[in-house]
């Protein structure tokens, strides 16, 4: 079980699995943040275990590892903002490294989740 290192409890699990099928805007948003707060809390984790064992091969493992968590935030971010955007325009795209995400406002209001992988 994971736990909330900062406050020491166990993390309730929230939905983050974006469906196939077109949704609200309100679900996607509510994915996208859950999604978020599962990555910060690694983050936190792993922010918590560098202090706590700063050995040399470790702590640079550790680094790398932020490094990669901190991109996956950004990344579900910008898909934050691309929901926004395509409720207003129509259309939105967040790129991270590996993968494309294209959200297409459809006729009838709902979201069409398109992801990619970046080749």
């Amino acid at each position: 079980m994971d736990v909330d290192v900062i406050r020491n409890e166990p993390i309730k699990i929230k939905n983050t699995i974006v469906p196939k099928e077109p949704a609200s805007a309100d679900a996607l948003r509510e994915i996208y943040l859950n999604k978020v707060e599962v990555f910060v809390n690694k983050l936190k984790h792993s922010v918590c275990k560098s202090y706590a064992n700063p050995s040399y091969e470790g702590f640079q493992d550790e680094i790398v590892r932020q490094k990669m968590i901190s991109e996956q935030i950004f990344y579900l971010q910008n898909c934050r903002a691309a929901i926004e955007q395509a409720v207003e325009e129509g259309r939105g795209e967040a790129e991270g490294q590996m993968t494309k995400t294209t959200f297409i406002r459809t006729e009838d209001g709902l979201l069409q989740v398109i992801t990619s992988n970046i080749v």
